[in-house]
């Protein structure tokens, strides 16, 4: 027998609203998500989110463990069931590929005459946030060494033209503030909001 869940009433505030979804977005953001598009009309901006619709209840075990048991499914308001498929977003904005690249390892040593995919990742690193690596190819030529030394001095660390330490962390640090400050999905969805306090 389907258990209905609606909002409670109370004090409402009308403020313009728009919701950023990924695949990471799963269970309680999905069904946040389902109930805001379906029931209140609000835009979704991102990528499709996980498709988790069922309710897991854990049960502990005698012996410590512990057993997570499907006990139900949830539907969205409209009655969608949206388990292995996710929502898709009314606006579709992907994840620019550099914000997906790998951890790069600060002990390892980067040099010239190096080839390797873990390289073509310091590469696009390079090149996303505004140092030119030449061609992002995998291997370390001068023109990545000529990056990694301007990277360097606008680090304020020692110029040796080699990735590693100090210049590595300085690198990802730097790809981390450009994926929070330069966020296409947040953008989008402050976009949208803007249209709706003009109208």
């Amino acid at each position: 027998m389907p258990e209905v869940y609606v909002a409670s009433d109370g004090r409402k505030v009308k403020v313009p609203v728009s919701l950023v979804v990924d695949e990471g977005s799963a269970s309680a953001s999905e069904i946040l998500a389902g109930a805001m598009k379906e029931s209140a009309h609000i835009k979704l901006v991102g990528i499709k989110t996980y498709g988790k619709g069922t309710v897991q209840t854990p049960k502990d075990m005698k012996d410590g463990s512990n057993l997570k048991l499907t006990t139900a499914k949830w539907l969205t308001p409209d009655g969608n069931w949206i388990h292995n498929k996710g929502i898709e977003p009314d606006i579709e904005v992907p994840y620019p590929s550099y914000a997906s690249l790998p951890y790069l390892d600060p002990s390892e040593e980067m040099k010239t005459g190096m080839v390797s995919p873990v390289i073509q990742s310091a590469e696009e690193m390079l090149d996303a946030v505004g140092y030119d690596p030449g061609e992002v190819d995998g291997l370390f030529d001068t023109k990545t060494e000529q990056a990694v030394q301007q990277l360097q001095k606008d680090l304020s660390l020692k110029v040796t033209g080699v990735l590693t330490g100090e210049t590595t962390f300085g690198l990802m640090n730097k790809l981390r503030e450009k994926i929070k400050t330069d966020d296409p999905q947040l953008q989008k969805a402050k976009e949208v909001v803007l249209e709706e306090v003009k109208k």
